[in-house]
């Protein structure tokens, strides 16, 4: 349903257990990734770019990358999440498509409570920092 669909934009639980299912779905995706021809040479496309600009980060992160560097830096995973959350989740960096047999209308109202609690913050997207701009 739209209704359940919709809370995980406007109030995401970011529970530990979660957290910990999410960074197991990033490592296996990598690992399956690894394998892959033009995951490679997308991170060959990646390693020629400069080194200052986001493109040139690594792609998809595994548990080394988010987990236990993160831990080792001192940094706590899941409240940067909640952090990130709180500061780019906006209604304003969204688009939803809907498809369905009801009249506009009807689908409009289930939109609206579905997704109208999700805050607008009127935030400018985090890649405009890097837009039109040449790194040094």
């Amino acid at each position: 349903s739209l209704l359940r669909f919709g809370s995980f934009f406007s109030g995401p639980l970011f529970t530990e257990s979660a957290t910990g299912r999410e960074l197991n779905a990033i490592d296996s995706e990598n690992s399956k990734n690894l394998q892959n021809d033009i995951f490679r040479l997308y991170q060959l496309e990646k390693s020629r770019v400069n080194s200052d600009h986001p493109f040139s980060k690594f792609f998809t992160g595994n548990k080394q990358t988010l987990l236990e560097d993160t831990k080792r830096q001192g940094i706590n995973l899941r409240q940067e999440l909640v952090n990130f959350y709180e500061k780019y989740y906006s209604a304003n960096q969204m688009s939803l498509a809907v498809v369905a047999p009801q009249k506009i209308p009807e689908l409009k109202k289930y939109i609206a409570d579905g997704f109208g609690s999700i805050p607008n913050r009127n935030v400018v997207a985090p890649e405009n920092a890097w837009a039109y701009s040449v790194p040094p």
